[in-house]
């Protein structure tokens, strides 16, 4: 298995006293284990965010896991996150919320997780995608 960063180990170590370490466990390890040298706005990172959204929505319900997600994406603004990386994990906890709630078996939400991440984070990469973000942006 792949070495933790101290910054996920930290999440972890939070997550557990909100209630939310196994969710944020099986999302950190499980993407970091696929993805082992991808960072942020990349697959990893989407893989992270589908399964940890996927995982309390299981859990708790959606109107948590959308609480703890939003939680999370306003705490990266004020730590510096970048609009774009929060319009991403924005979009992927979402994916995420929308498995959990029709996947229970583990393997199959594992499968279709991946594909949406594979899926999300090539249409973010593709020209086409990036040519409208910047006319966007010039407006």
């Amino acid at each position: 298995m792949a070495e933790l960063s101290k910054y996920q180990k930290d999440q972890e170590n939070i997550a557990d006293y909100l209630g939310q370490g196994d969710a944020v466990r099986f999302a950190n390890r499980l993407s970091q284990d696929i993805y082992p040298k991808e960072s942020l706005m990349k697959r990893g990172d989407a893989l992270r965010h589908i399964l940890w959204q996927a995982k309390l929505q299981q859990q708790y319900g959606t109107p948590l896991a959308a609480l703890a997600g939003y939680a999370h994406e306003l705490a990266g603004g004020i730590e510096g996150q970048s609009g774009d990386e929060r319009e991403m994990d924005l979009i992927n906890n979402k994916i995420g919320r929308q498995l959990g709630s029709e996947n229970k078996d583990d393997s199959e939400l594992v499968g279709k997780a991946l594909q949406r991440s594979e899926e999300h984070t090539s249409e973010l990469q593709s020209p086409m995608y990036l040519v409208c973000r910047l006319l966007l942006e010039k407006k």
